[in-house]
């Protein structure tokens, strides 16, 4: 195995931040962690078991991420479409009101 890369102290409480709102998509985590964990979840398993349990956990992993990631994208076209009207409604009644002083 190649040398394991160590996570440092930022990254982790970068990762958690994250998390922290998206808490379906931290207990897929949970459950992914607690299957590969020899002496928890995973006690008993051989690899081609683990392998066919952890399938369907990472697929539902990425249905979650997948659904947050549109909720997300969605939210914020929805905020970007309500600025656009506001500033069409202000240049509207600018308009207007210039009208009615120039008539």
């Amino acid at each position: 195995m190649a040398n394991k890369k160590r996570v440092t102290r930022e990254q982790m409480e970068d990762f958690t931040a994250r998390l922290i709102g998206r808490p379906e998509l931290y207990e897929q985590f949970v459950r992914i962690l607690d299957l590969t964990d020899p002496a928890g979840g995973g006690k008993g398993l051989d690899v081609n078991m683990l392998e066919s349990f952890l399938i369907p956990e990472i697929r539902e992993t990425g249905r979650i991420a997948t659904q947050d990631f549109a909720q997300q994208v969605e939210q914020s076209i929805g905020q970007e479409v309500k600025q656009q009207d506001g500033a069409h409604e202000r240049e509207k009644k600018a308009h207007s009101i210039r009208c009615l002083w120039i008539d």
